[in-house]
Protein backbone atom coordinates (compact mmCIF):
# COMPACT_ATOMS: atom_id res chain seq x y z
CA UNK A 1 0.00 0.00 0.00
CA UNK A 2 2.99 2.28 0.55
CA UNK A 3 5.36 3.26 3.30
CA UNK A 4 4.05 3.02 6.84
CA UNK A 5 3.88 6.58 8.19
CA UNK A 6 3.00 5.66 11.76
CA UNK A 7 2.37 2.64 13.93
CA UNK A 8 -0.15 2.83 16.74
CA UNK A 9 1.36 0.33 19.14
CA UNK A 10 -0.91 -1.49 21.49
CA UNK A 11 0.27 -1.10 25.06
CA UNK A 12 -1.79 -3.85 26.67
CA UNK A 13 -2.55 -7.05 24.76
CA UNK A 14 -4.53 -10.13 25.59
CA UNK A 15 -5.19 -12.65 22.77
CA UNK A 16 -2.80 -11.12 20.24
CA UNK A 17 -0.61 -8.01 20.19
CA UNK A 18 -2.52 -5.94 17.63
CA UNK A 19 -0.91 -2.78 16.25
CA UNK A 20 -2.41 -0.53 13.58
CA UNK A 21 -0.17 0.57 10.70
CA UNK A 22 -1.07 3.85 8.98
CA UNK A 23 -0.27 4.56 5.35
CA UNK A 24 -0.88 8.18 4.40
CA UNK A 25 -3.03 9.26 1.46
CA UNK A 26 -1.33 10.07 -1.83
CA UNK A 27 -2.44 11.87 -4.96
CA UNK A 28 -2.97 8.54 -6.70
CA UNK A 29 -4.67 6.97 -3.64
CA UNK A 30 -6.52 9.76 -1.81
CA UNK A 31 -7.40 7.79 1.32
CA UNK A 32 -5.77 6.49 4.48
CA UNK A 33 -4.93 2.80 4.60
CA UNK A 34 -5.06 1.16 8.03
CA UNK A 35 -3.55 -2.32 8.28
CA UNK A 36 -3.56 -4.54 11.34
CA UNK A 37 -0.34 -6.17 12.46
CA UNK A 38 -0.64 -9.14 14.79
CA UNK A 39 -3.93 -10.73 13.79
CA UNK A 40 -2.04 -13.32 11.75
CA UNK A 41 0.18 -14.31 14.68
CA UNK A 42 -2.41 -16.98 15.49
CA UNK A 43 -4.34 -19.07 12.97
CA UNK A 44 -8.05 -18.58 12.47
CA UNK A 45 -10.31 -21.62 12.80
CA UNK A 46 -11.26 -21.88 9.13
CA UNK A 47 -13.70 -24.76 8.59
CA UNK A 48 -12.41 -27.84 6.84
CA UNK A 49 -13.12 -27.63 3.13
CA UNK A 50 -12.79 -23.83 2.94
CA UNK A 51 -9.88 -22.76 0.75
CA UNK A 52 -9.16 -19.54 2.67
CA UNK A 53 -5.93 -18.81 4.51
CA UNK A 54 -5.79 -19.45 8.25
CA UNK A 55 -3.54 -16.42 8.79
CA UNK A 56 -4.67 -12.95 7.71
CA UNK A 57 -4.53 -9.26 8.54
CA UNK A 58 -7.30 -6.70 8.09
CA UNK A 59 -7.27 -3.57 5.92
CA UNK A 60 -9.53 -0.53 6.18
CA UNK A 61 -9.64 2.56 4.00
CA UNK A 62 -10.65 5.96 5.41
CA UNK A 63 -11.16 9.26 3.60
CA UNK A 64 -8.09 11.49 3.38
CA UNK A 65 -9.98 14.00 5.53
CA UNK A 66 -10.45 11.53 8.41
CA UNK A 67 -9.06 12.92 11.71
CA UNK A 68 -5.91 10.87 12.30
CA UNK A 69 -4.12 12.74 15.09
CA UNK A 70 -3.91 10.81 18.35
CA UNK A 71 -5.67 13.59 20.29
CA UNK A 72 -8.55 13.52 17.77
CA UNK A 73 -8.99 9.82 18.52
CA UNK A 74 -10.11 10.73 22.03
CA UNK A 75 -13.45 11.43 20.33
CA UNK A 76 -15.21 8.11 19.65
CA UNK A 77 -16.72 9.57 16.46
CA UNK A 78 -13.18 9.56 15.07
CA UNK A 79 -11.85 6.46 16.83
CA UNK A 80 -14.59 3.90 16.09
CA UNK A 81 -13.01 2.53 12.86
CA UNK A 82 -9.77 1.82 14.73
CA UNK A 83 -11.68 0.24 17.62
CA UNK A 84 -13.63 -1.95 15.20
CA UNK A 85 -10.42 -3.09 13.47
CA UNK A 86 -9.16 -4.20 16.88
CA UNK A 87 -12.47 -5.91 17.75
CA UNK A 88 -12.58 -7.72 14.40
CA UNK A 89 -8.90 -8.65 14.65
CA UNK A 90 -9.52 -10.42 17.95
CA UNK A 91 -12.84 -11.99 17.02
CA UNK A 92 -11.52 -15.16 15.32
CA UNK A 93 -9.19 -15.89 18.23
CA UNK A 94 -11.73 -15.23 20.99
CA UNK A 95 -14.57 -17.12 19.36
CA UNK A 96 -12.55 -19.90 17.68
CA UNK A 97 -14.01 -18.77 14.35
CA UNK A 98 -12.77 -17.03 11.22
CA UNK A 99 -13.27 -14.01 9.00
CA UNK A 100 -13.66 -14.23 5.26
CA UNK A 101 -15.26 -12.57 2.25
CA UNK A 102 -18.90 -11.70 2.84
CA UNK A 103 -18.81 -11.94 6.63
CA UNK A 104 -20.70 -9.26 8.54
CA UNK A 105 -20.09 -8.54 12.21
CA UNK A 106 -22.62 -6.39 14.07
CA UNK A 107 -22.32 -4.53 17.34
CA UNK A 108 -23.87 -6.51 20.18
CA UNK A 109 -26.48 -5.27 20.86
CA UNK A 110 -26.91 -3.55 17.47
CA UNK A 111 -26.29 0.14 18.04
CA UNK A 112 -24.32 2.86 16.26
CA UNK A 113 -20.57 2.61 16.82
CA UNK A 114 -20.56 6.21 18.12
CA UNK A 115 -22.89 9.20 18.44
CA UNK A 116 -23.88 10.45 15.00
CA UNK A 117 -22.41 7.40 13.24
CA UNK A 118 -24.95 5.50 11.12
CA UNK A 119 -23.04 2.20 11.23
CA UNK A 120 -23.54 -0.74 13.59
CA UNK A 121 -21.87 -3.51 11.58
CA UNK A 122 -18.77 -4.13 9.51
Amino acid sequence: FGPVAKVFHELVSDDVHLDILLVEPTEQRPWWVLVTSGVSDLPMHVPEGESLPRHAELVLFLAATWPMAHDEWQDERHYWPIRQLKVLGRLPHRTRSWLGPGHTCAADPPAPFAAGVPFCAM
